[in-house]
C-alpha cells in the first residue's frame, strides 16, 4: 500500500537511523529520490510511495555496510512486511506470477536469449563457438552443486545487481535452475546440433 509522505521528512528520518559511517555508501534512487530533487524547495509537498529504493556502493563494501544499515533500522523499530501478497518467499510449486521475485526479465524475454547468445558466439568465435556453446552451463551447474559457492554468489549478487531485491537462497537457486532450463540448455542443444566437441 502506498502512503502520502514528504520526501524531505522521509529522507531525514532514514538518515537519522542509518549509521553515520554508512551514509556515504547509501544512494537513494527511485520515486522518492526523484521527488526530493523536484520538490526539495517545497517543504510541504508530499508524494505517494510505498518504499525507498537504495543502492549501496562500492560493491566491495555493500555487504558489510548493508548489514550495518539493516541492523540499525531493525534496532530502531523498522520491520520487514509480514502480511500482504509477498510477505513470504515462494516455494518451487509457486506459479511464476505469484513469486515475489524469480527473474529480472520475464520468461518470454529469457526464451530469446539462446538465439542472441548463439549469434554472438558465432560472430566472436566462428570456429570455436559450438564447443564453447556446449560448455556454457558448466559454471552454473557447478554453482548449483556446491551450497557454499551458491550462498557466496547470492551475497555477491545482493551486493550488486540484486541489491534492491529481498532474495533468499531458495529463490536464488530456483532462478539459477530456471536459467538453465529456459536459456542455457537450448543454447547447448543448438551447439550440439552444430557439431560442438
Amino acid at each position: 500500500m502506498t502512503s502520502l509522505v514528504s520526501p524531505r521528512a522521509v529522507l531525514a528520518r532514514v538518515a537519522a537511523q542509518v549509521p553515520a559511517d554508512c551514509r556515504a555508501n547509501l544512494i537513494v534512487i527511485g520515486s522518492l529520490a526523484a521527488a526530493y530533487q523536484l520538490f526539495s524547495d517545497e517543504e510541504e509537498t508530499a508524494v505517494r510511495t510505498k518504499d525507498m529504493d537504495c543502492l549501496l556502493v562500492p560493491r566491495i563494501e555493500a555487504v558489510r555496510k548493508g548489514r550495518s544499515v539493516a541492523e540499525a533500522l531493525l534496532a530502531a523499530g523498522w520491520k520487514p512486511p509480514v502480511d500482504g501478497r509477498y510477505a513470504a518467499p515462494g516455494v518451487p510449486e509457486t506459479p511464476d506470477e505469484r513469486l515475489p521475485v524469480a527473474r529480472l526479465a520475464g520468461r518470454p524475454a529469457v526464451a530469446e536469449w539462446p538465439v542472441a547468445w548463439a549469434e554472438a558466439l558465432r560472430e566472436l568465435h566462428p570456429g570455436e563457438w559450438p564447443g564453447l556453446g556446449r560448455r556454457v552451463g558448466a559454471g552454473v551447474r557447478a554453482l548449483l552443486a556446491n551450497e557454499g559457492d551458491l550462498r557466496e554468489a547470492l551475497e555477491v549478487s545482493r551486493a550488486g545487481l540484486l541489491a534492491s531485491l529481498l532474495l533468499n537462497a531458495d529463490e536464488f537457486r530456483i532462478g539459477a535452475e530456471r536459467l538453465l532450463v529456459d536459456a542455457i540448455e537450448p543454447l547447448e542443444q543448438t551447439a550440439r546440433a552444430a557439431g560442438g566437441a
